[in-house]
């Protein structure tokens, strides 16, 4: 997806603060020796992440969301068509 976003030419100002937003969200995230991490209180609170949390692959990142709420996004996608497990 960013690589698509990569290749527009740039835009003026709103194109800069449009790449601005999306990536000042990003962080560093350090694995410990048992291949835990952490997550930051700001973005639990943002993706709203209760007690359990799925792991969703999309392409070349991943998606990190809260299981009642994957679990709805789920019935969405069979709107499409789109079966998931």
């Amino acid at each position: 997806m960013l690589e698509m976003w990569k290749k527009l030419p740039l835009k003026g100002i709103e194109y800069r603060r449009f790449w601005r937003a999306i990536c000042s969200n990003s962080i560093e995230i350090e694995i410990d020796s048992q291949g835990r991490f952490f997550i930051p209180k700001h973005l639990k609170d943002h993706a709203n992440l209760e007690n359990e949390v799925v792991f969703v692959g999309c392409n070349e990142y991943i998606e990190i969301w809260d299981r009642e709420r994957w679990e709805e996004e789920k019935r969405e996608l069979e709107k499409y068509g789109l079966k998931r497990r």
